[in-house]
Protein backbone atom coordinates (compact mmCIF):
# COMPACT_ATOMS: atom_id res chain seq x y z
CA UNK A 1 0.00 0.00 0.00
CA UNK A 2 1.50 3.57 -1.03
CA UNK A 3 1.48 6.40 1.44
CA UNK A 4 0.75 9.65 0.60
CA UNK A 5 3.09 11.90 1.43
CA UNK A 6 2.96 15.20 3.56
CA UNK A 7 2.53 17.27 0.52
CA UNK A 8 -0.74 15.35 -1.04
CA UNK A 9 -2.22 15.71 2.55
CA UNK A 10 -1.53 19.06 2.64
CA UNK A 11 -3.04 19.84 -0.86
CA UNK A 12 -5.95 18.05 0.38
CA UNK A 13 -6.27 20.03 3.58
CA UNK A 14 -6.31 23.05 1.55
CA UNK A 15 -8.80 22.17 -1.29
CA UNK A 16 -11.10 21.53 1.84
CA UNK A 17 -10.67 24.70 3.67
CA UNK A 18 -11.32 26.49 0.12
CA UNK A 19 -14.35 24.34 -0.84
CA UNK A 20 -15.79 25.03 2.91
CA UNK A 21 -15.42 28.69 2.40
CA UNK A 22 -17.29 28.82 -1.60
CA UNK A 23 -20.06 26.70 0.17
CA UNK A 24 -20.12 29.19 3.27
CA UNK A 25 -20.02 31.99 1.07
CA UNK A 26 -23.10 30.99 -1.19
CA UNK A 27 -25.09 29.81 1.89
CA UNK A 28 -24.54 33.86 3.13
CA UNK A 29 -25.93 34.81 -0.45
CA UNK A 30 -28.49 32.73 -0.70
CA UNK A 31 -29.84 33.50 3.02
CA UNK A 32 -29.29 37.47 2.09
CA UNK A 33 -31.14 36.98 -1.25
CA UNK A 34 -34.45 34.82 0.15
CA UNK A 35 -34.55 37.61 3.16
CA UNK A 36 -34.34 40.37 0.25
CA UNK A 37 -37.49 38.38 -0.94
CA UNK A 38 -39.31 38.15 1.63
CA UNK A 39 -38.84 41.52 2.88
CA UNK A 40 -39.52 42.49 -1.23
CA UNK A 41 -43.19 40.69 -0.57
CA UNK A 42 -44.13 41.54 2.68
CA UNK A 43 -45.25 45.05 2.04
CA UNK A 44 -47.29 43.98 -1.08
CA UNK A 45 -49.04 41.52 0.95
CA UNK A 46 -49.99 43.32 3.99
CA UNK A 47 -52.05 45.87 1.29
CA UNK A 48 -53.65 43.00 -0.05
CA UNK A 49 -54.67 41.54 3.47
CA UNK A 50 -55.90 45.33 3.98
CA UNK A 51 -58.24 45.53 1.39
CA UNK A 52 -59.45 41.52 1.90
CA UNK A 53 -59.73 42.16 5.13
CA UNK A 54 -62.44 45.27 3.97
CA UNK A 55 -64.00 42.86 1.86
CA UNK A 56 -64.39 40.54 4.81
CA UNK A 57 -66.33 43.24 6.66
CA UNK A 58 -68.41 43.86 3.90
CA UNK A 59 -69.60 40.25 3.52
CA UNK A 60 -70.37 39.86 7.45
CA UNK A 61 -72.15 43.05 6.62
CA UNK A 62 -74.28 41.74 4.26
CA UNK A 63 -74.72 38.05 6.37
CA UNK A 64 -75.78 40.09 9.01
CA UNK A 65 -78.78 41.42 7.19
CA UNK A 66 -80.52 37.90 6.90
CA UNK A 67 -79.66 37.29 10.61
CA UNK A 68 -82.92 38.85 12.98
CA UNK A 69 -80.87 36.88 16.25
CA UNK A 70 -77.14 38.85 17.41
CA UNK A 71 -76.11 36.21 19.73
CA UNK A 72 -76.72 33.82 17.03
CA UNK A 73 -74.16 35.22 14.41
CA UNK A 74 -72.11 36.15 17.07
CA UNK A 75 -72.01 32.40 17.67
CA UNK A 76 -71.98 31.35 13.79
CA UNK A 77 -69.19 34.07 12.34
CA UNK A 78 -66.65 35.09 15.41
CA UNK A 79 -63.56 33.55 14.81
CA UNK A 80 -64.41 31.28 11.86
CA UNK A 81 -61.97 30.77 8.98
CA UNK A 82 -62.88 31.43 5.59
CA UNK A 83 -61.53 32.08 1.80
CA UNK A 84 -62.06 35.31 -0.38
CA UNK A 85 -60.35 35.44 -3.55
CA UNK A 86 -58.27 38.35 -4.40
CA UNK A 87 -56.46 38.68 -7.15
CA UNK A 88 -54.22 41.89 -8.01
CA UNK A 89 -54.03 41.72 -12.07
CA UNK A 90 -50.34 43.29 -11.77
CA UNK A 91 -49.03 40.51 -9.97
CA UNK A 92 -50.79 37.11 -10.28
CA UNK A 93 -48.48 35.49 -7.75
CA UNK A 94 -49.26 37.69 -4.77
CA UNK A 95 -53.10 36.63 -3.66
CA UNK A 96 -54.58 37.29 0.02
CA UNK A 97 -56.65 34.30 0.96
CA UNK A 98 -57.62 33.62 4.66
CA UNK A 99 -60.23 36.10 6.47
CA UNK A 100 -60.69 35.91 9.93
CA UNK A 101 -63.38 38.09 11.98
CA UNK A 102 -63.58 38.69 15.27
CA UNK A 103 -66.95 39.19 16.86
CA UNK A 104 -67.53 41.06 20.11
CA UNK A 105 -70.07 43.11 21.94
CA UNK A 106 -69.19 47.07 22.46
CA UNK A 107 -70.86 48.05 25.61
CA UNK A 108 -70.58 51.54 25.04
CA UNK A 109 -72.78 51.61 21.72
CA UNK A 110 -76.43 50.22 22.57
CA UNK A 111 -77.53 46.96 20.76
CA UNK A 112 -74.20 47.05 18.82
CA UNK A 113 -70.93 44.92 18.58
CA UNK A 114 -67.81 45.67 17.17
CA UNK A 115 -66.63 42.94 14.23
CA UNK A 116 -62.63 43.06 14.09
CA UNK A 117 -60.98 41.18 11.02
CA UNK A 118 -58.04 39.49 10.25
CA UNK A 119 -56.98 38.55 7.00
CA UNK A 120 -53.97 36.39 6.32
CA UNK A 121 -51.95 35.94 2.44
CA UNK A 122 -51.09 33.04 1.06
CA UNK A 123 -47.27 34.07 0.14
CA UNK A 124 -46.43 34.59 3.69
CA UNK A 125 -48.96 33.73 6.19
CA UNK A 126 -47.79 35.51 9.22
CA UNK A 127 -48.47 38.89 7.26
CA UNK A 128 -52.10 39.81 8.30
CA UNK A 129 -53.88 43.13 8.44
CA UNK A 130 -56.92 44.57 10.92
CA UNK A 131 -59.36 46.84 10.13
CA UNK A 132 -62.40 47.30 12.00
CA UNK A 133 -66.32 48.21 12.28
CA UNK A 134 -69.37 48.25 14.01
CA UNK A 135 -72.57 46.36 12.92
CA UNK A 136 -75.82 47.61 14.53
CA UNK A 137 -78.42 44.87 16.25
CA UNK A 138 -80.82 46.21 13.87
CA UNK A 139 -78.58 44.76 10.84
CA UNK A 140 -78.04 48.44 9.46
CA UNK A 141 -74.67 49.18 9.07
CA UNK A 142 -73.18 52.06 10.72
CA UNK A 143 -70.19 53.81 11.01
CA UNK A 144 -67.98 53.65 14.20
CA UNK A 145 -68.67 56.44 16.66
CA UNK A 146 -65.93 59.41 16.68
CA UNK A 147 -64.52 57.93 19.79
CA UNK A 148 -64.15 54.52 18.26
CA UNK A 149 -62.47 55.84 15.19
CA UNK A 150 -60.60 58.78 17.16
CA UNK A 151 -60.80 61.41 13.88
CA UNK A 152 -59.67 64.00 16.81
CA UNK A 153 -56.75 61.72 17.70
CA UNK A 154 -55.58 61.08 13.89
CA UNK A 155 -55.88 64.96 12.79
CA UNK A 156 -55.67 68.59 14.25
CA UNK A 157 -58.65 69.81 13.48
CA UNK A 158 -59.72 73.98 13.91
CA UNK A 159 -62.64 74.46 16.47
CA UNK A 160 -64.21 76.42 13.57
CA UNK A 161 -64.20 73.51 11.38
CA UNK A 162 -65.89 70.12 11.65
CA UNK A 163 -64.39 66.82 10.08
CA UNK A 164 -67.07 63.51 10.11
CA UNK A 165 -67.38 59.92 8.86
CA UNK A 166 -70.30 60.01 6.61
CA UNK A 167 -71.96 57.73 4.57
CA UNK A 168 -72.56 58.66 0.82
CA UNK A 169 -74.88 58.04 -1.58
CA UNK A 170 -75.21 56.31 -5.23
CA UNK A 171 -72.39 54.30 -6.97
CA UNK A 172 -69.73 56.31 -5.26
CA UNK A 173 -71.27 56.07 -2.27
CA UNK A 174 -69.34 54.33 1.03
CA UNK A 175 -67.65 56.28 3.76
CA UNK A 176 -65.65 58.93 3.66
CA UNK A 177 -64.52 62.22 5.60
CA UNK A 178 -66.39 65.33 5.16
CA UNK A 179 -64.54 68.62 5.48
CA UNK A 180 -66.85 71.79 6.54
CA UNK A 181 -65.57 74.96 7.13
CA UNK A 182 -67.14 77.44 9.85
CA UNK A 183 -70.57 78.67 7.82
CA UNK A 184 -68.96 81.93 8.26
CA UNK A 185 -65.34 80.73 7.39
CA UNK A 186 -64.35 79.76 3.89
CA UNK A 187 -61.35 77.49 4.60
CA UNK A 188 -60.66 74.26 7.09
CA UNK A 189 -57.14 73.68 7.44
CA UNK A 190 -56.74 70.43 8.85
CA UNK A 191 -53.27 68.21 10.30
CA UNK A 192 -52.01 64.85 10.78
CA UNK A 193 -51.16 64.28 15.15
CA UNK A 194 -47.60 62.84 14.14
CA UNK A 195 -46.39 62.86 17.93
CA UNK A 196 -46.61 60.21 20.01
CA UNK A 197 -49.72 58.75 18.15
CA UNK A 198 -49.61 54.95 17.95
CA UNK A 199 -51.61 54.55 14.38
CA UNK A 200 -48.79 56.75 12.36
CA UNK A 201 -45.09 55.73 11.90
CA UNK A 202 -42.52 58.10 13.73
CA UNK A 203 -41.17 60.65 10.98
CA UNK A 204 -37.84 60.96 12.14
CA UNK A 205 -37.21 57.34 10.90
CA UNK A 206 -37.59 58.81 7.67
CA UNK A 207 -35.24 61.41 7.52
CA UNK A 208 -32.16 60.99 6.20
CA UNK A 209 -29.22 60.70 9.25
CA UNK A 210 -27.10 62.24 7.81
CA UNK A 211 -28.64 65.26 6.12
CA UNK A 212 -32.15 65.36 7.71
CA UNK A 213 -34.18 64.88 4.66
CA UNK A 214 -37.34 64.41 4.48
CA UNK A 215 -38.85 62.68 1.26
CA UNK A 216 -42.36 61.16 1.20
CA UNK A 217 -45.06 60.93 -1.46
CA UNK A 218 -48.72 61.10 -0.18
CA UNK A 219 -52.28 60.98 -2.19
CA UNK A 220 -55.70 61.70 -0.99
CA UNK A 221 -58.90 61.41 -3.39
CA UNK A 222 -61.25 64.41 -3.80
CA UNK A 223 -64.77 65.14 -3.77
CA UNK A 224 -65.35 68.36 -4.77
CA UNK A 225 -68.52 69.02 -6.98
CA UNK A 226 -71.72 67.74 -5.01
CA UNK A 227 -75.61 67.42 -5.82
CA UNK A 228 -74.99 69.07 -9.15
CA UNK A 229 -74.16 72.19 -7.47
CA UNK A 230 -71.46 74.53 -10.06
CA UNK A 231 -68.71 75.85 -7.17
CA UNK A 232 -66.59 78.42 -9.15
CA UNK A 233 -63.69 79.09 -6.50
CA UNK A 234 -62.13 76.00 -4.72
CA UNK A 235 -58.42 75.21 -3.35
CA UNK A 236 -58.24 72.16 -2.40
CA UNK A 237 -55.78 69.54 -2.30
CA UNK A 238 -52.49 68.55 0.35
CA UNK A 239 -50.23 70.73 2.41
CA UNK A 240 -46.90 69.41 3.56
CA UNK A 241 -43.75 71.07 5.62
CA UNK A 242 -46.15 72.20 7.94
CA UNK A 243 -45.42 74.02 11.33
CA UNK A 244 -47.18 73.90 14.43
CA UNK A 245 -49.76 75.95 13.60
CA UNK A 246 -50.18 75.87 9.83
CA UNK A 247 -48.94 79.53 9.36
CA UNK A 248 -46.35 78.01 7.09
CA UNK A 249 -46.68 75.51 4.75
CA UNK A 250 -46.71 74.61 1.10
CA UNK A 251 -49.43 73.41 -0.66
CA UNK A 252 -50.77 71.12 -4.20
CA UNK A 253 -54.09 71.81 -5.01
CA UNK A 254 -56.94 71.38 -7.30
CA UNK A 255 -57.59 74.62 -8.28
CA UNK A 256 -60.78 77.03 -10.07
CA UNK A 257 -61.48 80.10 -10.18
CA UNK A 258 -63.87 82.51 -11.17
CA UNK A 259 -61.38 85.79 -10.30
CA UNK A 260 -61.28 88.13 -8.22
CA UNK A 261 -63.19 90.66 -10.42
CA UNK A 262 -66.52 87.75 -10.11
CA UNK A 263 -69.99 88.04 -8.27
CA UNK A 264 -69.32 87.91 -4.46
CA UNK A 265 -65.87 86.12 -4.52
CA UNK A 266 -65.06 83.86 -1.28
CA UNK A 267 -62.63 86.12 1.28
CA UNK A 268 -59.67 84.15 0.51
CA UNK A 269 -59.10 85.06 -3.22
CA UNK A 270 -57.74 88.64 -1.18
CA UNK A 271 -55.12 86.63 0.14
CA UNK A 272 -53.66 84.94 -3.10
CA UNK A 273 -50.59 87.40 -3.70
CA UNK A 274 -51.74 88.89 -6.88
CA UNK A 275 -47.92 89.22 -8.37
CA UNK A 276 -47.72 85.36 -8.84
CA UNK A 277 -51.48 84.61 -8.96
CA UNK A 278 -52.23 86.41 -12.04
CA UNK A 279 -55.55 85.82 -14.24
CA UNK A 280 -56.15 86.23 -17.35
CA UNK A 281 -58.76 89.11 -18.04
CA UNK A 282 -57.82 91.12 -15.08
CA UNK A 283 -55.68 94.42 -14.51
CA UNK A 284 -52.72 92.36 -13.39
CA UNK A 285 -52.03 90.08 -16.14
CA UNK A 286 -49.52 91.54 -18.64
CA UNK A 287 -48.23 88.00 -20.08
CA UNK A 288 -50.88 85.59 -20.80
CA UNK A 289 -48.43 82.72 -20.87
CA UNK A 290 -48.21 83.52 -16.73
CA UNK A 291 -51.35 83.89 -16.17
CA UNK A 292 -54.43 81.50 -15.33
CA UNK A 293 -57.55 81.38 -17.08
CA UNK A 294 -61.02 82.06 -15.21
CA UNK A 295 -63.33 78.79 -14.62
CA UNK A 296 -60.85 76.17 -16.03
CA UNK A 297 -59.29 73.66 -13.58
CA UNK A 298 -55.47 73.75 -12.81
CA UNK A 299 -53.23 72.16 -10.31
CA UNK A 300 -51.01 74.56 -8.62
CA UNK A 301 -48.46 74.56 -5.66
CA UNK A 302 -47.83 77.40 -3.37
CA UNK A 303 -45.86 78.52 -0.29
CA UNK A 304 -47.23 80.57 2.72
CA UNK A 305 -45.58 81.99 5.34
CA UNK A 306 -46.76 83.50 8.37
CA UNK A 307 -48.35 86.99 7.83
CA UNK A 308 -47.55 86.65 4.35
CA UNK A 309 -49.84 86.09 1.01
CA UNK A 310 -50.12 82.58 -0.68
CA UNK A 311 -47.26 82.94 -3.49
CA UNK A 312 -47.86 80.55 -6.54
CA UNK A 313 -44.63 78.73 -7.30
CA UNK A 314 -46.10 76.48 -10.17
CA UNK A 315 -49.41 75.46 -12.41
CA UNK A 316 -50.40 73.07 -14.47
CA UNK A 317 -53.69 73.03 -16.90
CA UNK A 318 -55.51 70.39 -15.93
CA UNK A 319 -57.53 70.83 -19.00
CA UNK A 320 -54.94 70.87 -21.26
CA UNK A 321 -53.45 67.21 -20.70
CA UNK A 322 -54.07 65.39 -24.04
CA UNK A 323 -55.75 62.00 -25.26
CA UNK A 324 -57.73 59.59 -23.19
CA UNK A 325 -56.25 61.03 -19.73
CA UNK A 326 -58.26 63.92 -19.95
CA UNK A 327 -61.22 61.65 -20.01
CA UNK A 328 -60.35 60.03 -16.73
CA UNK A 329 -60.42 63.37 -15.06
CA UNK A 330 -63.71 65.00 -16.62
CA UNK A 331 -67.49 64.72 -16.82
CA UNK A 332 -67.99 64.36 -20.66
CA UNK A 333 -71.38 65.70 -20.14
CA UNK A 334 -70.78 68.79 -18.24
CA UNK A 335 -67.12 68.90 -18.07
CA UNK A 336 -66.77 69.00 -14.63
CA UNK A 337 -63.84 67.29 -12.47
CA UNK A 338 -65.26 63.66 -11.37
CA UNK A 339 -65.42 63.09 -8.16
CA UNK A 340 -62.65 60.94 -6.39
CA UNK A 341 -60.11 62.28 -8.82
CA UNK A 342 -56.81 61.69 -6.99
CA UNK A 343 -54.06 64.18 -6.20
CA UNK A 344 -50.44 62.56 -5.31
CA UNK A 345 -47.34 64.72 -4.16
CA UNK A 346 -43.76 63.21 -4.47
CA UNK A 347 -41.46 65.33 -2.56
CA UNK A 348 -37.72 64.83 -2.53
CA UNK A 349 -35.44 66.48 -0.29
CA UNK A 350 -31.98 67.32 -1.50
CA UNK A 351 -28.66 68.48 0.18
CA UNK A 352 -26.53 70.97 -1.93
CA UNK A 353 -24.27 73.25 -0.59
CA UNK A 354 -24.58 72.95 2.89
CA UNK A 355 -28.44 73.94 2.36
CA UNK A 356 -31.97 71.65 1.84
CA UNK A 357 -33.96 72.61 -0.81
CA UNK A 358 -37.48 70.62 -1.94
CA UNK A 359 -38.15 68.97 -5.03
CA UNK A 360 -41.66 68.92 -5.61
CA UNK A 361 -43.59 67.17 -8.19
CA UNK A 362 -47.30 66.62 -8.45
CA UNK A 363 -49.46 63.74 -10.35
CA UNK A 364 -53.18 62.93 -11.10
CA UNK A 365 -55.61 60.30 -12.07
CA UNK A 366 -58.92 59.96 -12.13
CA UNK A 367 -61.36 57.24 -11.19
CA UNK A 368 -62.38 55.91 -14.37
CA UNK A 369 -61.65 55.86 -18.18
CA UNK A 370 -64.32 57.44 -20.50
CA UNK A 371 -66.47 54.28 -21.35
CA UNK A 372 -66.50 54.21 -17.58
CA UNK A 373 -64.30 51.61 -16.43
CA UNK A 374 -63.02 51.59 -13.27
CA UNK A 375 -58.71 52.69 -13.42
CA UNK A 376 -58.05 54.09 -10.04
CA UNK A 377 -61.57 54.42 -8.15
CA UNK A 378 -62.77 55.33 -4.90
CA UNK A 379 -61.83 52.42 -2.60
CA UNK A 380 -58.86 50.71 -5.17
CA UNK A 381 -56.14 49.56 -3.10
CA UNK A 382 -53.58 52.05 -2.67
CA UNK A 383 -51.47 52.12 -5.10
CA UNK A 384 -48.73 54.48 -6.29
CA UNK A 385 -48.32 54.08 -10.43
CA UNK A 386 -49.75 54.87 -13.19
CA UNK A 387 -50.48 57.97 -12.24
CA UNK A 388 -50.01 61.11 -15.06
CA UNK A 389 -47.04 62.85 -14.12
CA UNK A 390 -47.81 67.19 -14.28
CA UNK A 391 -46.02 68.81 -16.71
CA UNK A 392 -45.47 72.81 -15.23
CA UNK A 393 -46.62 75.38 -17.45
CA UNK A 394 -44.34 78.06 -15.96
CA UNK A 395 -42.07 76.16 -15.47
CA UNK A 396 -39.05 74.51 -18.01
CA UNK A 397 -38.22 71.40 -15.36
CA UNK A 398 -40.92 68.56 -14.49
CA UNK A 399 -40.38 69.35 -11.26
CA UNK A 400 -39.76 72.62 -8.95
CA UNK A 401 -37.38 73.40 -6.84
CA UNK A 402 -37.55 75.55 -3.74
CA UNK A 403 -35.71 76.45 -0.49
CA UNK A 404 -38.86 78.20 1.46
CA UNK A 405 -39.55 75.77 3.93
CA UNK A 406 -37.23 72.79 5.08
CA UNK A 407 -37.74 70.02 7.19
CA UNK A 408 -36.76 70.23 10.56
CA UNK A 409 -34.32 68.34 12.66
CA UNK A 410 -37.16 66.10 13.87
CA UNK A 411 -34.71 64.85 16.49
CA UNK A 412 -35.50 67.98 18.48
CA UNK A 413 -38.79 69.30 16.88
CA UNK A 414 -41.94 67.88 16.31
CA UNK A 415 -43.75 69.87 13.82
CA UNK A 416 -47.28 68.73 11.79
CA UNK A 417 -45.54 68.29 8.69
CA UNK A 418 -48.42 66.90 6.73
CA UNK A 419 -52.17 67.93 6.39
CA UNK A 420 -55.42 68.45 3.83
CA UNK A 421 -56.55 72.07 3.26
CA UNK A 422 -59.62 73.23 1.50
CA UNK A 423 -61.03 76.65 0.47
CA UNK A 424 -64.63 77.22 -0.37
CA UNK A 425 -66.77 78.79 -2.46
CA UNK A 426 -69.31 79.94 0.76
CA UNK A 427 -71.26 82.37 -1.76
CA UNK A 428 -72.33 79.50 -3.50
CA UNK A 429 -75.85 78.90 -0.97
CA UNK A 430 -76.24 82.78 -1.08
CA UNK A 431 -76.69 82.67 -5.03
CA UNK A 432 -79.08 79.67 -5.26
CA UNK A 433 -80.98 81.04 -2.23
CA UNK A 434 -80.62 78.02 -0.44
CA UNK A 435 -81.12 77.83 3.13
CA UNK A 436 -77.84 75.58 4.20
CA UNK A 437 -74.85 74.79 2.52
CA UNK A 438 -74.63 71.06 1.91
CA UNK A 439 -73.75 71.80 -1.53
CA UNK A 440 -70.28 73.20 -0.53
CA UNK A 441 -69.08 70.00 1.66
CA UNK A 442 -66.33 68.49 0.57
CA UNK A 443 -65.40 65.26 0.73
CA UNK A 444 -62.03 63.14 1.11
CA UNK A 445 -60.62 59.14 0.88
CA UNK A 446 -57.88 57.08 0.39
CA UNK A 447 -55.30 59.64 2.29
CA UNK A 448 -52.41 57.52 2.57
CA UNK A 449 -48.62 58.92 2.97
CA UNK A 450 -45.49 56.71 1.47
CA UNK A 451 -41.85 56.80 2.99
CA UNK A 452 -39.35 56.70 0.50
CA UNK A 453 -35.99 54.68 0.98
CA UNK A 454 -37.49 53.30 4.65
CA UNK A 455 -36.83 49.73 6.07
CA UNK A 456 -39.31 47.49 5.31
CA UNK A 457 -41.00 48.02 8.47
CA UNK A 458 -41.71 51.56 7.93
CA UNK A 459 -42.83 51.97 4.30
CA UNK A 460 -46.25 52.87 4.17
CA UNK A 461 -49.08 54.18 6.07
CA UNK A 462 -52.73 54.71 5.02
CA UNK A 463 -53.76 57.07 8.04
CA UNK A 464 -57.44 58.13 5.97
CA UNK A 465 -60.04 57.19 9.61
Amino acid sequence: MKHKSQNEKGAILLGLVITIVIVGMLASTMSLMTSNIICALGTANLFQAQYVSESGLRYLIKKREGQSDLESFIKEYNQIRFYIPFDDSNNSNLKAEYYYPKLERDERVSRGIILLSRANCASIPSIGAERDMMISDNRTPVPLPAELIDINEMYKIPKEGTVRLQEMEGINGGFALQLRPRPDEDNLLIRLRWVKNEALPDLKYWQDRRTKGLPYNIQVKLSIYRNESDAKHFMVGLSFRVDYEHLNSYGISIFKTAGRESLDPPNWLNELDPKTFKFNGEGNCSNPLDCLNLNEHYVVVWVKEDKKLYKLLAFSSLEDIQGDSKYHLFEPSNGRLKQWVTLALDLDEQYVGGLKKNEICGEIQGPTNRYGDPIYPKDARIRWDQFIKLKWQNRVESFISDRTLTSKDLEKEQPDEIGIHAFYDNKICEREGKSNCKEDDIYIDGFAVDCINCPSSNTQSIVQY
